[in-house]
């Protein structure tokens, strides 16, 4: 994980969010697993508007991809960015 040099500002914020988030309804099923799960489209909508208030918001977007020797193409990654009204920022990748 990288961030901004400060994180006091989008902590005190990233909180307030927090405790103002609800659960959210599992509204889809694994048809593979029959189990029910929460959708990305439902979680956002139910939060977006908090993270909104409190100056938050959430980015991702794929890194370039890493090759291996041979050049085939070994990694891709997504990464996921918290920024805040303030200008500071959580950063994390996740590989595939």
């Amino acid at each position: 994980m990288t961030h901004s040099d400060k994180l006091d500002l989008l902590a005190k914020d990233l909180v307030a969010a927090q405790g103002e988030f609800q659960a959210v309804a599992k509204d889809s099923t694994n048809p593979d697993f029959r189990s029910s799960y929460t959708s990305l489209d439902a979680i956002i909508e139910k939060t977006r508007p908090v993270l909104t208030k409190h100056g938050l918001a959430v980015v991702q977007g794929a890194t370039t991809p890493h090759s291996d020797d041979a050049g085939r193409i070994a990694a891709i990654a997504v990464e996921t960015l918290l920024v805040h009204a303030s200008g500071q920022w959580l950063s994390n990748s996740a590989y595939q």
